[in-house]
């Protein structure tokens, strides 16, 4: 049986989140029409390469009894990012602390990011710094110290000096 291998790497392509249709998804898996056991393989399949979709009843074969080639799925990069956090939690409630995520989210409070997403915007601010600021731009402000002002003696968000 082939894999979406390849719709993961289109995903990615279209920066995490694109449609797509389950006669492509059907066909990329090898088969030829689709049922209720066409459905769970798409499931099962783009989990296995990292993806999330929905709407989840179109794949759920308890409610999509009559599928159609031309019914679309979103599909997006689980990747711990902050669209996938907020589509896991708001798609899956059971599995996820919805409150945290999405009150993180809406309050602009870093504790509710990954340490990879507080990293991403320590590297964004310091290109920032280095790179084409525009007087708009005020960079994160998530209380993570600048790199930059740490290296001048002072932190980042209030400007305050740091003896050492």
């Amino acid at each position: 049986m082939a894999d979406l291998q390849e719709t993961a790497w289109a995903c990615e392509d279209e920066g995490g989140l694109m449609p797509d249709n389950l006669g492509r998804l059907r066909s990329a898996l090898g088969f030829d029409r689709l049922g209720k056991h066409v459905l769970s393989s798409i499931a099962r399949e783009l989990e296995a390469v990292g993806l999330g979709y929905f709407p989840l009843d179109i794949l759920d074969p308890r409610c999509n009894t009559e599928p159609r080639k031309d019914q679309q799925v979103w599909v997006y990069t689980r990747d711990g990012g902050e669209r996938a956090r907020v589509l896991d939690a708001v798609l899956r409630p059971e599995s996820y602390n919805v409150r945290s995520v999405l009150g993180g989210l809406v309050s602009g409070d870093c504790s509710s990011l990954t340490a990879e997403e507080k990293l991403r915007k320590v590297q964004d601010r310091q290109w920032l710094k280095h790179g084409a600021r525009r007087s708009s731009d005020k960079g994160p402000s998530c209380g993570v110290p600048d790199p930059c002002q740490i290296v001048r003696g002072t932190t980042g968000n209030t400007g305050e000096r740091v003896d050492s």
